[in-house]
């Protein structure tokens, strides 16, 4: 689910920082920025809802054997997921600059260093050590293609708006907790809640820019205009 949110992202971007590369740099960083910001504030809440979520959601679609440990792997998984994420976000940069080799000796790197991860920890703590190599492996793809991407093109990753987005998150977890206990429906009304809850606390700590509102807005209209029902 996590992939599914950065996949728009992924095929949207590569053209238009292409297009935009050699003209307008400024906002070729302007797209990646935005687009790993939107992406992040769906992934953060998400990888966080999976530790309340997800042994819910297991039990009732097989049993507690395939829900056990589920709230540390889905949370540990969603993560490196996220983190993947932000790394095809920078990848955008290399591809701009026509780096591309670059990318390909991290990848392998990151490859090698997921395969040693699995071979040391799968047999000491078993599918929670795959989880932990896949988290490590991506972190240090972002963090390698971070340090690489900022000659080319350094971008802000916003750590005061994605401080304020892990603790929306937190706040989500209350009605969560209290409704997801509760059957089915419990667990429908805590997905709903949360996201009511985590959007509402994004709104309350201003975590939102004025130019972000207007963009959002103007959406919103643009939106009406075309379901509205043609004159005559």
């Amino acid at each position: 689910l996590v992939i599914q949110a950065q996949m728009p992202f992924q095929m949207t971007l590569f053209p238009k920082v292409a297009q935009l590369w050699d003209t307008d740099r400024r906002a070729a960083r302007r797209y990646v920025e935005l687009s790993n910001k939107f992406f992040l504030s769906l992934a953060i809440p998400f990888t966080i809802a999976c530790g309340v979520m997800a042994p819910r959601i297991l039990v009732k679609l097989g049993n507690e054997e395939i829900s056990a440990k589920s709230a540390v792997l889905t949370v540990l998984v969603s993560a490196g997921v996220a983190l993947y994420g932000v790394s095809v976000m920078q990848l955008q940069i290399l591809h701009g600059a026509r780096r591309t080799m670059t990318q390909g000796v991290v990848h392998v790197g990151a490859a090698l260093l997921n395969v040693g991860l699995n071979v040391v920890l799968l047999p000491r703590v078993g599918t929670v050590g795959a989880a932990i190599a896949t988290l490590v492996s991506y972190g240090a793809t972002v963090i390698a293609f971070g340090r690489l991407t900022h000659q080319y093109l350094p971008i802000s990753y916003f750590p005061g708006y994605l401080a304020k987005s892990v603790l929306a998150s937190m706040v989500m977890l209350a009605p969560m907790i209290a409704l997801s206990p509760h059957g089915t429906f419990g667990i429908v009304g805590a997905v709903a809640a949360g996201l009511l809850v985590y959007f509402g606390a994004l709104v309350l700590f201003r975590a939102f820019s004025p130019e972000e509102i207007a963009v959002v807005k103007g959406g919103l209209r643009k939106l009406r205009g075309k379901a509205a029902p043609p004159n005559g």
